[in-house]
């Protein structure tokens, strides 16, 4: 690990990270519900139940968010060095590594993986309304002035950012099996010295905007574009334009090996905070009577865009700016959406029943509970009245 990745994490350590282990909610962060707002508690607590008896895997915490106002929540506590014995040297890109994966050396702060990605967007929605970025329609060729070598192709010197938001950039990047798949390049980058050389060397498959496909690779490129755009670190901005005015007081955020802040999937948050985000989208860009990012960014950033897919298992899901919207099959609400990552770490938010609900997760080698059936279980157990 480089010398600086090792002090930044160090700072963060010692400044960020002192409280209990695996607590429940922090005190007035997120008020109890003094009445009854669900329905059907007893589903709830048979889900669980069933959680605490291994029926979906690993599942670490539930918390259900119902007008603002905490109405269901379940913590489970396991030891994970018995469950994913280390194969590779330590360290935070080391997913079996357990003083990483999937809580922070013992603290409550959670891995929230690609969950990241939809964290990332809201601070370029922020950078936009505050005029710290002109536009998304931006060509980011201009900001990888030290890369210019990879852009011989003219297609890839018409990526945008909005290209990079809605993972239509056209470069190809096989990404997804389990976490030990050779072939995925989202483990390959994660372990080199270079991420946005290795994104930015892929070739092409296709036009900018012409075909939808999942890439950590271009969300990847995200820090880097923030950067160079705003002159800022966009770690330092989500402090203080996103995570202050929210009250996150506890975060953890994973730098590549160029010292560069992991948007496509490192950032560590409590469960309590990850519903915050979650209440905020779900309220429109406000929060307790702020205005964090504007009510036009939220909208657009939760609507499935236009797009061709790609052959592959995401073509069930609707997608926005690095935001999921769940087949209309399952969730019955049109408007909900969620942020979704690796090993189970969902963000739900369903605006007809003003609810949020989220998990977080540790599974590795299969996936036990998908985000939509989550989902659909809060959908049935809450109600629209009091």
């Amino acid at each position: 690990m480089p010398s600086s990745l090792t002090s930044r994490f160090s700072v963060i350590g010692i400044l960020g990270v002192l409280f209990a282990c695996r607590p429940t909610l922090p005190p007035n962060t997120i008020p109890v519900s003094p009445g009854n707002l669900v329905t059907d508690t007893t589903a709830l607590s048979a889900f669980a139940d069933s959680i605490g008896k291994g029926a979906f895997g690993y599942i670490d915490g539930i918390l259900v968010i119902r007008e603002g106002r905490s109405v269901f929540q379940r913590v489970f506590s396991r030891t994970y060095d018995s469950v994913y014995p280390m194969t590779e040297p330590p360290g935070p890109f080391n997913y079996h590594d357990s003083n990483w994966h999937p809580f922070y050396q013992g603290t409550s702060l959670h891995t929230l993986q690609s969950v990241t990605k939809s964290v990332t967007s809201i601070l370029f929605g922020i950078a936009l309304d505050r005029g710290d970025l002109s536009s998304i329609d931006q060509r980011v060729e201009p900001f990888f002035t030290d890369q210019s070598r990879f852009f011989s192709d003219p297609r890839k010197r018409q990526i945008t950012i909005r290209h990079l938001l809605t993972m239509t950039s056209g470069i190809r990047w096989p990404e997804g099996g389990t976490y030990d798949n050779a072939e995925d390049l989202t483990g390959r980058m994660e372990k080199s010295r270079d991420w946005i050389s290795l994104v930015l060397e892929q070739p092409m498959e296709a036009a900018p905007g012409e075909v939808w496909s999942y890439s950590s690779g271009s969300a990847a490129l995200l820090a880097a574009v923030f950067q160079a755009a705003t002159r800022r670190d966009i770690q330092d901005y989500a402090t203080e334009h996103l995570f202050t005015p929210l009250g996150i007081k506890h975060f953890l955020w994973k730098r590549s090996a160029g010292d560069l802040t992991d948007t496509e999937g490192g950032l560590y948050l409590e469960i309590s905070d990850l519903a915050k985000l979650g209440q905020l989208y779900l309220d429109r860009g406000v929060w307790q009577g702020r205005r964090v990012v504007s009510a036009k960014w939220v909208e657009e950033s939760v609507v499935t865009q236009p797009r061709r897919a790609l052959d592959r298992r995401d073509k069930k899901y609707g997608y926005g700016r690095l935001w999921w919207t769940p087949p209309s099959n399952v969730v019955r609400d049109t408007s909900a959406f969620f942020a979704w990552g690796y090993g189970g770490q969902y963000l739900i938010v369903l605006p007809t029943k003003q609810t949020v609900a989220v998990m977080t997760a540790w599974n590795l080698d299969q996936r036990r509970i998908l985000p939509e059936d989550f989902a659909s279980r809060v959908e049935k157990a809450v109600s629209m009245g009091r």
